[in-house]
């Protein structure tokens, strides 16, 4: 069990973890159009599990023990790297300070 199992999101994200699946599958679907093989999650197996509200953001459980905040640019097509933008954290901790300086 990870950090993120029991991680209780701020009022600034909804929580897509316990979701039939629909709003992730979205916003899954834009990530994979805008990572390019350069970027830090293309060799990386993720999953989103939160969506910042109402900033571009999501939320992904990284393959492990990590996530990643990452921004979104709605472009539809691939980016270059390092867009989009992505932050990845290790712990609660780290994710905590990263989400109080954003949000």
């Amino acid at each position: 069990m990870t950090w993120l199992s029991d991680y209780r999101f701020s009022p600034a994200f909804h929580d897509l973890r316990d979701q039939n699946g629909a709003r992730a599958g979205t916003l899954a679907a834009e990530l994979e159009r805008e990572l390019g093989p350069g970027h830090q999650l293309a060799t990386e197996d993720w999953r989103v599990i939160a969506e910042a509200i109402p900033q571009d953001e999501i939320v992904l459980e990284l393959d492990g023990e990590g996530a990643a905040l990452v921004h979104l640019t709605w472009k539809g097509t691939t980016e270059i790297a390092p867009h989009p933008l992505t932050t990845i954290v290790s712990s609660r901790a780290q994710f905590d300070a990263l989400v109080q300086d954003r949000y």
